[in-house]
């Protein structure tokens, strides 16, 4: 009779010991699966933002209200747009790319300042240590000072100063 209940008692521990393991066994299962659909849900977030970023071609239309300068010369192609929110934005190429192409640079909140009262504007657009200027000067006192320019300025040093020629 001792055998007997000291073998029910070995196959209810072992019984208990197996269950409580089954139980730890499933607990586990849970989390990882818990885990794998989050990392799942996670790469499929990545893969979206990738392929929308890959996907989202620059529309130089979309959401803009005006645009008041499209220029260029023989490295570069800019664009200055006042956006329906009255942002001003600028948007640049380095050629050989071209507008069918996502910009090499594009800038937000840029400044305008009106010059004199005969017409003209001045483009400012800041990044960093540098300022991206568009002069547009309607009037001067030859061709040579008149038409729209490009200044690159970086730590208050002029890098570039260059004439732009009217894209139509």
């Amino acid at each position: 009779m001792k055998k007997f209940i000291l073998a029910i008692t070995t196959l209810l521990l072992l019984s208990c010991n197996n269950s409580g393991k089954k139980t730890d066994a499933l607990a586990k299962e849970d989390e990882l699966s818990i885990k794998e659909v989050a990392l799942e849900k996670r790469e499929k977030e990545v893969s979206a933002k990738e392929n929308k970023t890959v996907d989202q071609k620059y529309d130089a239309e979309l959401n803009v209200s005006k645009n008041v300068i499209h220029c260029q010369n023989e490295k570069f192609i800019v664009r200055i747009d006042i956006m329906n929110n009255q942002e001003v934005r600028y948007s640049t190429w380095n050629k050989p790319k071209n507008e069918s192409n996502n910009p090499d640079l594009i800038l937000s909140n840029g400044e305008i300042e009106k010059q004199g009262s005969m017409g003209g504007y001045t483009y400012t657009f800041e990044k960093g240590e540098w300022k991206y200027i568009v002069e547009d000067k309607q009037i001067g006192e030859s061709k040579e000072v008149t038409g729209r320019f490009l200044k690159l300025v970086q730590n208050e040093k002029v890098m570039l100063f260059t004439k732009m020629q009217d894209i139509k």
